[in-house]
């Protein structure tokens, strides 16, 4: 027969664990990394208002839908540069403000990141353009106003500048004579 086993002191009940944080899903941007620090994770996607931090030092506070920068929110760059305005699945779309600190001001529509539609860009050296922009450059009508005070207004393709002028119609110069046009008439945006 085998020899008796030596009864063994009862184990003491395993200590309780921490709570484990929930990780909410946010999407990679790029190759910048988010973590979710304040806000509502149902189904383990950001919904809702909450605030997101980067591996960057970059925070985001505003608005979530489906772990997505989405609705009205407000980006702050480690490096000064910030984006307020509407959000669509991550990206700056519908009319907001972006400013990146030394070089410009642009209040408008974005359109899947980029400058699309009405908007105003003032550059840092007091050049400002109002007008149109397509996928972020100046396209359609628009005015380019010089710190030095001349104004180029007319039609911008793709960035280039194409003068609009027209002359004042004839109805107009018979109905007021002693008006003298020496010069074709600029039409602004």
């Amino acid at each position: 027969p085998s020899a008796p086993t030596a009864p063994t002191a009862p184990s003491a009940p395993a200590a309780p664990s921490a709570p484990q944080k929930s990780v909410c899903q946010l999407p990679r941007i790029g190759n910048v990394n988010w973590e979710l620090v304040k806000g509502e994770c149902p189904g383990n996607l950001a919904n809702g208002p909450g605030q997101a931090r980067s591996d960057r030092g970059d925070i985001y506070v505003g608005n979530f839908s489906g772990g997505f920068f989405h609705g009205q929110g407000a980006l702050i760059k480690k490096t000064g540069s910030v984006y307020a305005g509407r959000w669509a699945e991550g990206t700056p779309h519908g009319w907001g403000v972006m400013m990146i600190p030394n070089k410009v001001t642009y209040v408008g529509k974005f359109r899947l990141g980029s400058r699309h539609g009405k908007g105003i860009l003032a550059y840092s050296d007091g050049n400002v353009f109002v007008g149109r922009f397509r996928e972020g450059r100046m396209h359609g009508r628009g005015a380019f106003l010089k710190a030095d005070g001349s104004i180029d207004s007319g039609v911008y393709e793709n960035e280039y500048y194409k003068p609009l002028v027209r002359k004042t119609p004839k109805a107009a110069r018979e109905a007021s004579p002693d008006c003298k046009i020496r010069h074709p008439v600029k039409v602004a945006w």
